[in-house]
């Protein structure tokens, strides 16, 4: 009887032994292992807003002009109608808003006028060179190569009538666009009062077509 008494009691504290551990290992197993702390995500430094793309201005059409001359003789007239036209049209390319055809081409006035008027956006610059006379001792009568004027006209195109013309005169030398004085006081050669006068028939051009010339070139 004794015996089974003390079997009794062993039994039981087993039995409560296994409960503690069973309790025990549940409780293990319910656990979780704590979370790290993930590092904070990195700032990202604000972007800077793209600059804004204007669209560009589409260039205004220019207008173009052709310049015509008529020459007169043969030898220097040639050389010195040249000088004039180029000195005009060098003149003229600096505008805004213009498109100059450097052919160079020789008409006389009607032809000039006509080609205007058969054009449908073309003006046409005319000029032409004029010598004036003189008598030598023998009272024979010559070209005075140190004294000329310069008709011309523009001739708008559709219509082929002259929207400004009229004659520029030989003027003192000034210095200035054309190149500098060869030598103060001394002779100017006429080349360079020819160039002067291409000028001034530019000049009046741009002036009844309302263009201008920027004053930095």
């Amino acid at each position: 009887m004794r015996s089974f008494f003390q079997f009794a009691r062993r039994a039981s504290i087993i039995a409560f032994v296994f409960c503690i551990l069973c309790a025990v290992a549940e409780a293990q197993s319910g656990r979780r292992p704590p979370k790290k702390n993930d590092p904070p995500a990195p700032v990202q430094p604000p972007s800077e807003p793209e600059p804004e793309v204007k669209p560009s201005k589409p260039e205004a059409p220019r207008t173009p002009v052709m310049v015509a001359k008529n020459v007169f003789g043969v030898g220097d007239e040639i050389i010195f109608s040249g000088t004039l036209m180029k000195a005009c049209i060098d003149k003229l390319a600096k505008a805004q808003g213009l498109e100059v055809d450097v052919s160079g081409e020789d008409r006389n006035r009607k032809e000039a006028s006509d080609y205007a008027k058969n054009s449908s956006k073309i003006y046409v610059v005319w000029m032409e060179l004029h010598f004036t006379s003189r008598y030598d001792r023998s009272n024979t009568r010559q070209r005075d190569y140190d004294s000329f004027y310069v008709d011309f006209a523009l001739y708008e195109p559709v219509t082929g009538k002259s929207k400004t013309g009229g004659r520029v005169y030989q003027r003192p030398y000034q210095q200035g666009g054309v190149g500098p004085m060869p030598v103060p006081g001394s002779y100017v050669p006429i080349e360079y009062s020819i160039r002067q006068a291409g000028e001034d028939v530019a000049d009046r051009i741009l002036s009844a077509m309302n263009v201008s010339v920027p004053t930095n070139r």
